[in-house]
C-alpha cells in the first residue's frame, strides 16, 4: 500500500510539473506575440526588450542556447534601433537643408542614409536614398533653387525587412543546469516576461510602453 501511494504522489507531481511548463510556455509565446506586434510598428527597441525578457526566462528554465539565440537576437535589434534613430535625425538634416536650398547637403545625408539602410538590410530604400542624392547633385551643380525635386519620404523604410519573431516556441528540458522547471514561481515569471505589470500587478502586454491600469512605465 505504501508503495502504491508514493507512486500516485509522484503522477501528481509530475502533472503539477507538465501544468506548470504549459503555463510558462502559452506566458512566453505571448510575449512573442507581442514582440510580432512591436516588429509590425518597427518597434525595435521594444522588441529587443521582449527579447531579453525570453532569453532571461530560458536561461532560468536551464535551456541555455534558446537563451543565448535570444539574447543575440536582442542586440541585433538594439543595434536596428540605433540605425533606425540615426537615420531619422538624418532626415531631418536633410530636411532642413532642403528648405534653405541646400542641395549638395541634402545629397551628403541621403548617401549617408542609403549606407545606413544598406547596413540595416533595406537594398531597397538604400538604392532609391541612392538615387535622389544623385539627382540633388546635379541640381547643385546646375546651382538651380526652383524646380527642385521633391524631399524622399521614409514612410515606407524598412519595408523589405522580414518577421524574425517566431510566433511560439516549444520549452524543452533543461539539460545544462539539471533543471525541469523554472526556479521562479509562475506569478514571477510573468512580471519576468512583462505580461503583469510590476506596479499595480494587473495583467498587461509587453509591447506597450505604459501600463493601461496605473500609467506607470513598464
Amino acid at each position: 500500500m505504501e508503495k502504491i501511494q508514493l507512486t500516485k504522489s509522484k503522477v501528481g507531481k509530475a502533472k503539477t510539473m507538465d501544468a506548470e511548463k504549459k503555463e510558462l510556455q502559452e506566458a512566453i509565446n505571448r510575449a512573442l506575440k507581442a514582440a510580432n506586434r512591436a516588429l509590425k510598428k518597427n518597434d525595435f527597441e521594444k522588441v529587443a526588450d521582449i527579447y531579453y525578457r525570453i532569453a532571461y526566462m530560458m536561461n532560468d528554465l536551464g535551456d541555455l542556447e534558446t537563451a543565448r539565440k535570444f539574447s543575440e537576437a536582442a542586440k541585433q535589434f538594439k543595434e536596428k534601433n540605433r540605425i533606425l534613430n540615426e537615420i531619422n535625425n538624418l532626415m531631418a538634416v536633410a530636411d532642413a537643408a532642403y528648405q534653405n536650398h541646400d542641395y549638395i547637403s541634402v545629397a551628403e545625408n541621403y548617401l549617408k542614409i542609403s549606407s545606413l539602410a544598406e547596413i540595416f538590410g533595406d537594398k531597397s530604400t538604400s538604392q532609391r536614398f541612392k538615387t535622389e542624392a544623385e539627382k540633388f547633385l546635379e541640381m547643385a551643380k546646375l546651382q538651380l533653387k526652383t524646380g527642385a525635386p521633391k524631399i524622399t519620404s521614409m514612410s515606407n523604410f524598412a519595408s523589405s525587412i522580414q518577421s524574425q519573431v517566431p510566433s511560439s516556441i516549444q520549452l524543452q528540458p533543461g539539460v545544462a543546469r539539471g533543471k525541469s522547471k523554472s526556479s521562479l514561481g509562475y506569478d514571477e515569471a510573468l512580471v519576468a516576461l512583462g505580461l503583469i505589470c510590476r506596479h499595480c500587478g494587473k495583467d498587461i502586454d509587453p509591447d506597450l510602453k505604459k501600463c493601461p491600469n496605473c500609467g506607470n512605465l513598464i
